[in-house]
């Protein structure tokens, strides 16, 4: 099998967004789809592109992300019992996914809904799949109505035999550059949840002049991730806060012994 990275500081859709530039605050836009916030089941995906070509080919080789890629990296948390709490640390990871299976994929990829996002740079965001029949929300709904949802305060958690992350990026730049931190935290804390629950990880002790700090060393860790999917996003206008849930059946995370 040929690999190829996608760097995880791009996010899982590694192409999507780092050309798009928001002058607002917070989403930027009055309105947005409903299948952005609340995504379709099935094979569909969210992105921003400057095309609809673009769009197809990002589209294809972010799906191929989801549906079957190996993580790589160093992980890292540390845990202070004076306070007794645990910081996790965003340590460098990347995802590697067969090239070829984003090649068959682009051919059947069509755009089933955009909308403009910005006209300068040119880019809007599009959702595209290989069902012409999916069922899809076009609904443009406003932003300011969204309800908070009940995931928005959890952490990492499982559920009928699905896990899930939940990603959080207070942006101050763009908004397009705070939904791919977001949705990248989400599947940082997916994969750090995940190692928790079948035990890969080593704890030592480190003093700085006292006992109080214990440290959680991550070692490096390979990992085979299959079924990722966006469940939901939200957006916190007022504080300019995106965040992103994610899942995968729990024997989609399966950490690979070398």
């Amino acid at each position: 099998m040929r690999l190829v990275y996608l760097d995880r500081r791009l996010g899982l859709a590694g192409c999507l967004v780092l050309l798009l530039v928001f002058a607002l605050p917070a989403w930027g836009q009055e309105y947005a789809p409903a299948w952005f916030f609340t995504p379709p089941p099935g094979d569909l995906v969210a992105l921003f592109a400057s095309s609809e070509g673009a769009a197809k080919s990002d589209g294809a080789r972010i799906m191929a992300t989801y549906a079957h890629s190996i993580v790589w990296g160093d992980f890292q948390s540390l845990y202070d019992s004076t306070i007794d709490s645990e910081t996790w640390l965003n340590t460098d990871y990347y995802y590697y996914v067969d090239p070829e299976r984003a090649a068959k994929l682009e051919p059947k990829m069509i755009v089933l809904d955009s909308m403009v996002a910005s006209v300068f740079p040119k880019m809007n965001l599009y959702l595209v799949g290989q069902d012409a029949n999916a069922q899809v929300n076009r609904e443009k709904i406003p932003t300011t109505s969204l309800a908070r949802p009940s995931w928005a305060d959890s952490t990492g958690f499982e559920r009928d035999g699905m896990i899930f992350g939940v990603g959080r990026c207070a942006s101050s730049g763009s908004i397009a550059a705070g939904w791919t931190k977001a949705e990248e935290n989400a599947v940082f804390e997916l994969l750090m949840f995940q190692s928790m629950r079948i035990g890969t990880i080593t704890k030592a002790t480190s003093t700085n002049g006292s006992e109080s700090l214990a440290k959680i060393e991550w070692i490096t860790l390979k990992y085979k991730m299959e079924g990722l999917r966006i469940v939901g996003r939200w957006v916190d206008l007022a504080n300019s806060l995106c965040m992103v849930l994610v899942s995968s059946p729990a024997e989609g995370i399966r950490r690979i012994n070398e």
